[in-house]
Parts: structure tokens; sequence; C-alpha cells
């Protein structure tokens, strides 16, 4: 395959598909400080960023944060990299110009004195959050941060599959993507465990941008799934997407355009509008 393009995600990166309860070590809710200045005080002692979670009582977004987004463990163990506060901006009005919101919901990121380092203004979904948190506490951590300990026996196949989870928070994909081969070819793996560690293979191989081998997991994984489910629609999207990528226009259009008829994500249905407008 020749003649790559360089096309981005637009923000939609791939997001990991979890088995029914993979297995992540319970991990409670991260600690709420009373207010900013507990949790900067508690971040300089930590060592970490503080995520503040600026909301109104009465925004929609805002609840769906906290009651769908905020209880999956991924994102428990992608929060648990920050110091968490969450405040009323509608009480805080001095934090609200500060900081210069204007809407609900916005994700504030501060280092210990309070400046701004990052920030994301509205609703992600969780597997976006996840993503998000990740880059930010990556790319302000001083140094690698090791992946969440997880418990078990080595040889398990559910032991590797969560470590592999756990890497994928850390942000270490090239690592996370070698424990799913792992368990794809485990002898013992369950057939749900190897689609869906096949599934992740390929998502790690189209964030990597290594186009080739993606597209060579995604007809992997169609060949050996063909049920048309959601998943199945998801993975024609970044196959197209990976496609496009590599200049094959023809296989890239039908990709697209069977997957854009069918995703409920409203973002990935106008990002493949887009890419099959460039296809034109």
């Amino acid at each position: 395959m020749t003649g790559t393009r360089a096309i981005k995600l637009t923000g939609l990166a791939a997001g990991l598909l979890l088995l029914a309860a993979t297995g992540l070590p319970a991990q409670p809710a991260a600690p709420t400080y009373a207010d900013l200045p507990a949790a900067l005080a508690a971040a300089s002692a930590q060592g970490k960023l503080v995520f503040v979670d600026v909301y109104a009582p009465w925004c929609g977004y805002c609840r769906r944060l906290q009651n769908e987004v905020y209880p999956r463990a991924e994102v428990k163990h992608a929060v648990a990299r920050f110091v968490y506060v969450r405040i009323n901006g509608e009480n805080d009005r001095k934090l609200m110009r500060r900081y210069s919101v204007n809407g609900y919901p916005t994700l504030l990121f501060l280092n210990a004195r309070g400046e701004a380092v990052d920030r994301i203004d509205g609703y992600l979904n969780a597997q976006q959050l996840v993503a998000r948190l990740a880059a930010i506490a990556n790319r302000q951590a001083p140094g690698a941060r090791p992946a969440p300990a997880i418990q078990g026996e080595p040889t398990n196949v559910q032991y590797q599959f969560d470590r592999a989870v756990a890497r994928h928070l850390a942000g270490e994909l090239p690592a996370a993507r070698e424990l799913f081969e792992a368990v794809y070819r485990a002898d013992s793996a369950t057939l749900d465990q190897k689609r869906t560690a096949l599934y992740n293979i390929a998502v790690i191989s189209t964030n990597l941008g290594e186009y080739e081998t993606a597209v060579r997991r995604w007809n992997l994984f169609l060949a050996s799934y063909p049920e048309r489910n959601a998943d199945f629609t998801v993975a024609r999207y970044y196959r197209g997407f990976a496609l496009v990528s590599l200049g094959m226009s023809a296989a890239a259009e039908q990709d697209l355009r069977f997957a854009r008829s069918r995703l409920s994500d409203p973002a990935k249905r106008n990002h493949a509008d887009s890419l099959l407008a460039e296809l034109r």
C-alpha cells in the first residue's frame, strides 16, 4: 500500500472496546476536595495536576458526566492521575472570570500554582474523556508514569487483558498492543477475549498512525466476526479512515458509506461525511 496521506482523526481517537467485566481493580471515586485551595495543596504534595470540574446544577451534560461517565471503571482510573475537585460555577464567579469559563461543563487542568495548563470545554463520552485525560497527564508528567497495578496471576489471560487496558490508560500504546496480541494468541482465551483483543489491536494501530497494520487488523476482525452489529460498523468506519490515509480511495469510500448510514455517534457520522467529501 502506497501513497499515504497525513490525515488526523480530528479528536475522534479510536477508543478501546472493553469486555463486559474487564477485571480492572476496583477503583473508588476520586477524593473530592472542599475547595480549590485544598486541591492545589494536595496537588503540590502529590505531584499531580488539579482536575477542576466546573458545573452548574441545571446543566444536563454536567449530570451526564456525573451519573454516566465518571462511574465507569476506566474513567475512574484515568481521573485517579489527577487531584479532582468539583466546583459549582454559579457560586464562584471569581473562578469563572479567572479561567474564562463561559459554559458548562468546563474541565480545567491546573498546576499546583493554579495556572491553567489545559482545558476541555463541553461534554465528552467515556472513551473520549479517557483518551484526553491520558494525553494531558502524559504531556504534563515530569517522567513516564507507570501503569496502574493489576492484581492477578501473570499467566492468567484476564490478567493480561487487564494489564493491556491499564497500559493503554497510561498512554503506553505499543506496550498495550503487545499485551493484547498475547491475549489474542492465547489458546486459553475465550472467544470474547480474542474478539475484543483483536479489535483493540486494530484500535491502537489506528491511533498510532500505523495504517497498513491497522487495515490488516481491521480486515482480520471483520472477516472473523462478520455479524453486522455496532462493533462491525465502527470497525468499517475506522478501516475507512485508515484507507483514506493510505490513499486507497475506492475501498475507503465503500467502508465510509456503509458506516455513515449506521453509526449512532453524530460526531463519527460528521467525520465520515468530511472524509467522503475529501474523496469526491
